[in-house]
């Protein structure tokens, strides 16, 4: 989907295209034909379903898009949309690159000499050509002739297209330019199920984006069939939330603990805050009068930035456990403290970066704590009472609890 078509400023539900063309009243719908070329069907919904799959909607447009696809090396790609808009001209110029000239298809002589020799009214032409598609390989390339060579059964032709291996968004394209609304239909929901059967997150270009039915089972499909849990928490957080999407993004932010990449997840929370409220995981209040510096008003920074006590009980703040210094409040991360979630205990976080380059243990004095290994305490506990050694309660040392 285009970024510019479907631009999600908030969580919202995306309406899908087997959607769009339900609600499309028969009426706005009109049939239309250029030159040669076989009829098609124009509507605003049907229109807008092209664009969302990629589909240009001007002659300008598939020239660029066309250069973009060849860039790709997708060339029969290329010629095929253009086949399909009824651009020959452009068709011919794809066809006439020597990239797909291999030894499984014909050479691209052939290929462009047979297509500038359109004829729908010849039968010789069709003969011809239809014995070439026997010939080719690439599923563009036959779509091109068995599209061209349909004459007046231009509706088998059309699911002969159709039933080629080429990309979902060109068939759902092709489909809303060519077969009628009742067709058309029945190709979306059929296209549909298979999405949901195969878990292919194709499909919900067809379903579209929403909370509940087609789009959960799809992706729920995806994830048992691929393991990919990535791609569902972050497309579960561009739609209104549900409970199996909550496990999805609970399951990735878990994944990314477990390979310690904790930036990344802090950066996946931060975007995802932008779309709904996040509790607040830690919370930043004073250990005397329980007072919260989570509220203090972030335009006052000069008196954050000063700030070494409590505003609420003028209690001075914790020290760090290397400097003994009091911690103070700033904008500036490496002045902020960081703790040990076993010990408690806590200190500037450069200091602390510092001092677990070159030691392992926690710097508070007689704390046996290896605040870095990411062990659980009891195994850490256990490592520590077979050493001889006894981790003291954080209020003997000069350090932090997380109640701050």
């Amino acid at each position: 989907m285009k970024n510019d078509r479907c631009n999600l400023t908030n969580r919202e539900e995306l309406v899908g295209i087997l959607d769009l063309m339900k609600n499309e009243e028969p009426e706005k719908e009109k049939q239309m034909s250029e030159g040669n070329y076989p009829k098609h069907w124009s509507s605003e919904a049907r229109a807008f379903s092209q664009r969302l799959c990629g589909w240009p909607s001007t002659k300008q447009e598939l020239e660029k898009e066309v250069e973009v696809i060849q860039k790709e090396g997708s060339y029969s790609r290329a010629a095929a949309l253009a086949i399909w808009q009824f651009e020959l001209p452009v068709a011919l110029e794809c066809l006439s690159h020597p990239a797909l000239d291999t030894d499984s298809n014909p050479t691209a002589q052939i290929l462009a000499i047979a297509l500038s020799g359109y004829n729908p009214k010849s039968e010789l032409w069709k003969k011809t050509t239809l014995q070439l598609i026997t010939q080719l390989d690439d599923p563009y390339l036959c779509g091109i002739f068995i599209f061209l060579c349909g004459g007046s059964d231009m509706a088998s032709a059309y699911l002969e297209v159709l039933d080629q291996d080429i990309a979902l968004a060109d068939k759902v394209a092709f489909a809303c330019r060519f077969l009628p609304k009742t067709w058309l239909i029945k190709y979306l929901k059929q296209l549909r199920d298979l999405s949901v059967k195969k878990g292919k997150l194709e499909g919900l270009l067809v379903t579209g984006l929403s909370p509940t039915g087609d789009t959960t089972d799809i992706i729920q499909g995806y994830i048992d069939r691929t393991g990919d849990v990535q791609t569902a928490a972050l497309l579960a957080c561009q739609i209104p939330p549900n409970p199996i999407f909550n496990i999805w993004i609970t399951c990735y932010r878990e994944l990314l603990d477990s390979w310690k990449m904790w930036s990344q997840r802090a950066h996946f929370d931060v975007n995802r805050r932008k779309r709904e409220p996040i509790n607040p995981q830690v919370f930043l209040r004073c250990k005397f009068c329980s007072g919260a510096f989570t509220n203090l008003n972030p335009n006052s920074k000069q008196i954050i930035n000063e700030m070494q006590a409590c505003p609420n009980c003028y209690k001075p703040l914790p020290r760090c456990t290397i400097c003994l210094l009091p911690v103070q409040i700033t904008d500036n991360i490496q002045e902020w403290f960081s703790w040990c979630q076993t010990c408690k205990h806590a200190g500037h976080t450069e200091h602390l970066e510092a001092w677990f380059k070159t030691h392992k243990e926690c710097p508070a004095n007689n704390c046996n704590c290896r605040c870095t290994s990411h062990k659980g305490w009891l195994q850490q506990q256990a490592e520590i009472e077979k050493e001889g050694g006894d981790c003291v309660a954080c209020s003997e040392h000069t350090g932090v609890c997380p109640d701050y």
